[in-house]
This record gives structure tokens, sequence and C-alpha cells, in this order.
């Protein structure tokens, strides 16, 4: 639970991931452009991990445990 993945698989599942603890959705991929979120919220009850694509709730999940990543945050190339 350090590491945070988020994009696609080679497989075309869409994943939100915290590193062998992984939330994934398919059967998505339409070769069409979509604005794809993620939201999580450390030490809510329930539904902690949310995949939203154009605004759409397309899975949920209880993470069994938190995410305990830390140190520089990077999106795209470094």
């Amino acid at each position: 639970n350090k590491l945070l993945h988020i994009g696609f698989r080679d497989n075309g599942e869409f994943t939100f991931a915290f590193y062998n603890n992984d939330l994934n959705v398919g059967g998505l991929s339409d070769n069409n452009w979509h604005l794809w979120s993620c939201v999580y919220r450390a030490g809510v009850a329930g539904a902690d991990r949310f995949i939203y694509r154009d605004g759409q709730l397309v899975a949920s999940d209880n993470s069994p445990s938190d995410y305990q990543g830390q140190g520089s945050f990077f999106i795209g190339a470094f």
C-alpha cells in the first residue's frame, strides 16, 4: 500500500491501485476520449475508493488497508 498506480493496464482494465491492493474496472475501453477520476477517502467506514468515468461511478470498494505512500508525487513524465 505504499505505491499508487492510476491508469490502464495492458489488458485494457482501468486501475486505481495501491500496489497489490487494487480496484480495477474492465469492459469500458471504446477508443473514445473520456474523463477518468479517482477518489480515495482515508479513514471512512464503508466504501472509500471510487472510480468515475465521465462523471458516472463505475467502480468502488472498501480498501482492506489505508494508502501509506509518502514523498514526491508526479503526474506524467519526470
